[in-house]
């Protein structure tokens, strides 16, 4: 399981806009639809439009997986101890540089 603070983090109630609906393009103007956008400095942003009024629109720039708890099914295929890159993978120093304890795994995520 991943916690919301460890992957998208939580909803930011201050993501929230709302906006004339006239300034949004006609097809926008639904709940669930998703705008993209610029900011002045030409960075672009996402919102997804939660809700819907007579006059208004309110825009959602949180991500849309914010909140969320994830789980994962994994199942280990292999376990190895892990190497230094800066050696070289299979270098005699990295063997020698890498603590024992510390391992790399390969998984399979469904």
């Amino acid at each position: 399981m991943v916690a919301p603070k460890e992957w998208y983090g939580t909803v930011d109630p201050n993501a929230f806009q709302e906006v004339e609906k006239n300034i949004t393009p006609p097809d926008s103007r639904k709940v669930g639809a998703q705008l993209e956008g610029k900011t002045a400095d030409g960075q672009a942003v996402f919102s997804l439009v939660p809700k819907v009024g007579a006059g208004t629109a309110l825009l959602d720039f949180n991500h849309p997986l914010a909140s969320d708890i994830h789980h994962f099914n994994v199942k280990v295929m292999d376990v190895a101890q892990a190497i230094a890159p800066k050696y070289g993978l299979y270098s005699e120093a990295a063997r020698e540089a890498v603590p024992p304890r510390e391992y790399q795994f390969s998984i399979l995520v469904d």
